[in-house]
């Protein structure tokens, strides 16, 4: 029986003898070589094989997918990644700070992970910076689920689940704020309908044939153009919550409507012309209410002017306060001045007297097309 320690001495000298076709090489001045055809490097391995395939190699002539790790810094940069491939070594994972990991492309930083966030910088349009391709309408994406509840989650048929939002309306978001005018007229002009989906596939949660009801986006543009926005796909979509503050100033004018009609004041006042009216009205300054109310043609206000006053006038405002138009009355007592829809934009108006630079009265008039 062979000892032991002579196998060893004989196998070590097998290895580390130049003159024998050897697959490991031990050299005096510390370099290894693999195999008897490769020049011998510090510790390195030029190529390493599994099968046929090369898996790591040193040098570019590697296949272009061949890994390249590199060295052992602590932190790394987007344009040195750790873990990259051979000519494109600026793509791939890096180790930019402690709990972070980043994914570069051409050098650039695409994607950042630190704990449970994850930053994603995009250099395409909106719609390709985050997608999901499903692969059934029931698919769900973004999926948020927090003490065993699902909160929030988008489907793939075109619905979001969610239990409430809010819509940012801070007045510090906000700038030349005004009212909205005409608000009855406009929401008169719009058009509810029922409708049936037209699109090419069935959906799971859309039935094709079910009725369904909203607005038509062409026809609201007309009307309201301030909540259509087109689509990077040409077609044309809805923001209905910002329907909200056009419906609650309409209401606003239908309720002013409402208020006028219950008081009978769309009821004309006449007044004598003859000289024998009753002194009381001639000698007090009143502004009636204008007829008719509402009007979409002409209107008439008429009024009683003191003969003892220097001066009176009109003066017609928009709801916001803003002064339209002054008409002066120059003739004393009664008498009456015409409004014509050609002067004013559709709409609801205050009208005061003026006499002598005191305010007699302000009523409202309503103007429709």
């Amino acid at each position: 029986m062979i000892p032991k320690f002579l196998i060893t001495s004989i196998l070590f000298i097998c290895l580390t003898t130049n003159n024998i076709y050897s697959q490991i090489k031990v050299f005096p001045n510390n370099k290894i070589s693999f195999g008897t055809t490769f020049s011998p490097s510090n510790f390195g391995v030029d190529k390493i094989f599994i099968t046929t395939k090369t898996a790591f190699a040193k040098n570019a002539t590697a296949i272009n997918s061949s890994a390249l790790i590199r060295g052992n810094n602590n932190f790394s940069t987007s344009t040195s990644p750790d873990f990259t491939w051979f000519n494109d070594d600026i793509s791939g994972f890096y180790h930019p700070a402690s709990n972070k990991i980043g994914f570069s492309i051409s050098g650039n930083e695409r994607v950042l992970i630190s704990y449970a966030n994850i930053k994603i910088n995009s250099v395409y349009d909106w719609y390709h910076t985050l997608y999901i391709n499903a692969t059934t309408p029931n698919t769900v994406g973004y999926h948020m689920q927090y003490g065993g509840q699902d909160n929030f989650y988008v489907h793939a048929s075109g619905w979001i689940y969610c239990q409430g939002s809010y819509i940012h309306s801070d007045s510090s978001f906000k700038k030349e704020i005004h009212e909205i005018p005409d608000a009855l007229s406009k929401v008169k002009a719009l058009e509810g309908v029922y409708y049936k989906l037209n699109y090419a596939d069935s959906m799971a949660v859309f039935n094709n044939d079910e009725n369904q009801i909203g607005l038509i986006a062409q026809q609201v543009e007309k009307v309201v153009p301030e909540v259509v926005k087109t689509m990077h796909d040409g077609t044309k979509a809805v923001a209905y919550q910002n329907l909200v503050a056009l419906l609650i100033e309409a209401v606003k004018e239908q309720q002013y409507q409402i208020e006028e009609l219950k008081n009978n004041s769309f009821k004309s006042t006449s007044l004598p012309n003859n000289t024998n009216q009753n002194s009381s009205t001639v000698n007090n300054n009143v502004l009636f209410q204008n007829h008719p109310n509402p009007f979409n043609s002409k209107s008439t206000i008429q009024y009683s002017v003191s003969r003892a006053s220097d001066n009176a006038k009109i003066l017609i405002f928009n709801m916001q306060g803003a002064l339209i138009k002054t008409y002066k009355v120059l003739n004393k007592g009664t008498g009456q001045i015409t409004i014509n829809s050609s002067e004013l934009k559709a709409g609801m108006y205050m009208y005061s007297l003026i006499v002598d630079g005191k305010l007699i009265d302000t009523k409202r008039m309503i103007l429709t097309r």
